[in-house]
């Protein structure tokens, strides 16, 4: 999936930070929000979920906050339930929900500590979020623009810890729980 080319963000909830201000919270998958990773805000945007994709009924600006950087503000419109994927890319889809493992070598904090608060994750042709579940441990959402996402097995990193596939930090095996090709 090109973050160069579209916008890719993973909402997991809202916040009001001011009395008319209302902020998305998530991650995005180029390690931080800036001008150029939040260009395609401008673009028609697509919500995907579990539940398929749908336009995004809204408008949101990228807006720098004194003390806490940049950050996607809500402009008007409906938030649909969380989580989902705001996206400019109309071929994205969710490809897989559910239970993975991961292993981890080199990470600059410790991988549970990391998980807990949600980690954006890069593979070769897929994105996703890792996180904490009380029932099953650690899921991860999965979403693709290619119809074939093999993830039994395969190399992925965070965009907070390294740039690309094959950088010493921040890489990892993962592997769900079930094989799934999609």
């Amino acid at each position: 999936m090109d973050t160069k080319k579209h916008f890719y963000f993973w909402v997991e909830q809202t916040a009001t930070l001011d009395e008319n201000a209302e902020f998305l919270v998530g991650h995005d998958f180029d390690g931080g929000l800036g001008t150029a990773t939040c260009a395609g805000v401008d673009m028609p945007l697509w919500v995907v979920s579990e539940s398929g994709v749908t336009a995004f009924r809204g408008r949101v600006a990228l807006e720098h906050r004194q003390r806490l950087g940049h950050r996607l503000r809500l402009l008007d419109g409906v938030v649909p339930s969380f989580p989902f994927l705001l996206t400019s890319d109309p071929n994205a889809r969710q490809v897989y929900h559910g239970p993975a493992t991961i292993t981890a070598a080199n990470l600059p904090t410790p991988l549970e500590q990391a998980v807990g608060h949600g980690m954006p994750l890069r593979g070769k042709n897929w994105l996703g979020v890792v996180r904490t579940s009380t029932n099953d441990g650690i899921i991860i959402d999965v979403y693709s623009d290619e119809r074939s996402t093999s993830l039994e097995e395969c190399d992925a990193y965070c965009p907070w810890w390294a740039s690309d596939i094959g950088d010493d930090e921040g890489q990892f095996l993962l592997s769900v729980l079930r094989p799934a090709s999609f």
